[in-house]
């Protein structure tokens, strides 16, 4: 069963679909507010000693320059800019220096302008024109604000915004969620960052002004929510968008190509096809569209949805738009209406007297869910299609990344607290033997020296997409993790990871079936509890829902290293295949 996203009137205002996630909504509040431990699990007395969060990004443009319907021509004007500073590194500053003042005039020393009789005022103002070639060290430094305005009515969404980019309504999703998280984790007398954040959170980001802007949004208000000092500028981190493994990526992974025209070409997904085919020829009516696959289902859900949680209602066709914008209803042609509601409603078994009798708003509430249906009902099947093996293949590299961190971590506190010795073993006890090998050996990679600390941040933030949150939560499970649902406006996925205290219990990993360890004596040091939307997910992965250890909040560590035992470095190429060359264009 698969939930729809249905929309409705109710004393004549407008409730919008839970996939806009609306700040002024209280589900959108209650699903973005971190739920406390449970009883059990704060009987447990664990320590807090990670999180890290995947967000998606918040409200957009739309992602394409699609012909959604036929006259379709928005202008999406933005409110959200970006500011630019254009910075030399340090380590560059040095010969950088060099190599730029042998291309400019020499500028005359202090003993030659001494030797000319200047005062000691212009003296200083040839050092400061000097170091104004420097834009680190120049006064004041100047910063650039971007705008997409050079001629609007020539870019892709007829405005000031480009393709895909963030409204002022998903900066307000995104500085909400940061203050509810700070509200969280830096509540009590043991908040999870008590100084300078600078070197205590990591922010990672796909190199797109939706996800970098949500993050930064994020950043900023939980920060200034915290009452935390920064220290300094907080690094982004990136990569080349068409290299990125953030998100399903075929250039990084050339085996999804394959993997997807497998999963699309099976039964099952032709007989999902067949059962919406009459949603597909409705839809042609109502957008005088002739052909709509090129579109359905996804390119159309976000030509409505954008234009539905955007308050674009003037760039839907006429006959989808609310009632409330005309006093007239267009009922011109009673045998189109009477058709498009029979097959709208086919699922619904809504008789041919009872469709004729259909509003257009009806029609409209129609359009929309089954809409939706179709693509909660392809995500579940896409990223489920044979035991999770599209997602794990689209995700794999970014799930490597995202347990590397996890692993300093955990490797920085089992250090910190144990001698080498046991250390070892509760590290061996967790993580498969050879696995431990690689992700420690990529953790060490960054230290200058052995006796140098591991770099571990506290909060680690990545700024993504619903495709990263997607495969990344069917790999753990099936979609049961994402309720089935494609991820709303500024979803957030949370994992804290918890070690034991002196205070908790003796708890011990018992075997199963699954379990080939040979160390099941140790016990259980350090569990993680995995949230979504403001829902503890964690007793959805299969390995802690048989509760060998831990409560249904909080999960052994362990459980989730071997859920995820597919995704380690020398584990890639199998899965991906070599990564294609991406040939520069240029223009």
């Amino acid at each position: 069963m698969f939930p729809l996203l249905l929309l409705a009137w109710v004393a004549g205002a407008y409730e919008y679909p839970n996939y806009c996630s609306k700040v002024g909504d209280e589900d959108f509040v209650q699903a973005r507010t971190i739920p406390e431990l449970s009883q059990e699990a704060v009987r447990l007395k664990t320590e807090l000693v990670h999180v890290s969060t995947i967000l998606r990004h918040g409200a957009r443009t739309p992602a394409g320059r699609y012909l959604c319907w036929r006259g379709y021509a928005p202008q999406w004007n933005c409110d959200v800019e970006e500011s630019l500073r254009p910075l030399l590194t340090a380590r560059a500053f040095a010969h950088t220096r060099t190599e730029i003042t042998d291309l400019i005039p020499p500028v005359p020393g202090d003993a030659d302008i001494k030797a000319a009789g200047a005062s000691d005022a212009q003296v200083a103002d040839t050092e400061a024109h000097d170091l104004d070639l420097f834009p680190e060290t120049a006064t004041p430094q100047l910063m650039f604000r971007k705008h997409y305005d050079s001629d609007p009515a020539a870019n892709s969404l007829g405005g000031t915004c480009g393709k895909g980019h963030l409204l002022a309504e998903g900066f307000e999703q995104h500085a909400h969620i940061g203050q509810l998280f700070a509200q969280y984790y830096q509540k009590n007398s043991t908040p999870l960052i008590a100084t300078d954040a600078k070197n205590q959170i990591w922010f990672r980001s796909s190199d797109m002004q939706r996800t970098i802007l949500s993050g930064a949004t994020f950043l900023t208000h939980f920060i200034r929510a915290s009452n935390l000092t920064v220290g300094g500028e907080i690094d982004l981190h990136t990569m080349d968008e068409g290299n990125d493994f953030i998100f399903p990526n075929a250039h990084a992974c050339p085996e999804l190509q394959q993997l997807k025209e497998d999963l699309l070409s099976s039964q099952t997904f032709a007989e999902l096809q067949a059962k919406y085919e009459g949603v597909e020829k409705s839809i042609a009516v109502l957008t005088g569209l002739e052909d709509v696959k090129a579109l359905w289902p996804g390119e159309f859900f976000d030509c409505i949805m954008t234009a539905v949680c955007g308050d674009e209602w003037a760039s839907l066709p006429s006959n989808l738009r609310p009632m409330w914008l005309s006093s007239e209803v267009d009922t011109s042609d009673a045998a189109s209406n009477q058709q498009i509601g029979s097959n709208l409603a086919g699922n619904n078994q809504m008789g041919t007297n009872q469709a004729a009798s259909m509003r257009w708003s009806d029609a409209f509430h129609e359009t929309v869910g089954k809409t939706s249906a179709a693509v909660n009902e392809y995500a579940s099947y896409q990223y489920t299609w044979n035991g999770s093996r599209y997602s794990r293949a689209a995700t794999v590299k970014f799930m490597v990344e995202f347990k590397t961190e996890l692993c300093r971590a955990l490797m920085k506190h089992v250090t910190a607290d144990h001698e080498p010795a046991q250390a070892a073993r509760i590290l061996a006890d967790i993580i498969p033997t050879d696995d431990l090998q690689e992700f420690y050996r990529r953790v060490v990679a960054s230290r200058t020296s052995i006796t140098t600390p591991f770099d571990a941040k506290k909060l680690v933030v990545y700024a993504a997409h619903d495709t990263t949150l997607l495969p990344f939560l069917a790999s753990l499970g099936n979609e049961d993790m994402f309720d089935a649902t494609w991820p709303p406006y500024a979803s957030q996925m949370i994992f804290e990871l918890h070690a034991a205290t002196k205070d908790t219990p003796h708890l011990r990993d018992q075997p199963d079936d699954d379990d080939q360890s040979d160390d099941v004596d140790n016990q259980t040091a350090y569990f993680f509890r995995l949230i979504y939307n403001g829902v503890s997910i964690t007793d959805r992965i299969p390995a802690c829902s048989k509760r060998r250890v831990g409560t249904s909040d909080l999960c052994g560590l362990k459980a989730f290293f071997h859920a995820t035992s597919w995704a380690a470095p020398s584990k890639v190429t199998a899965l991906c295949g070599s990564p294609t060359v991406i040939p520069d264009v240029v223009y």
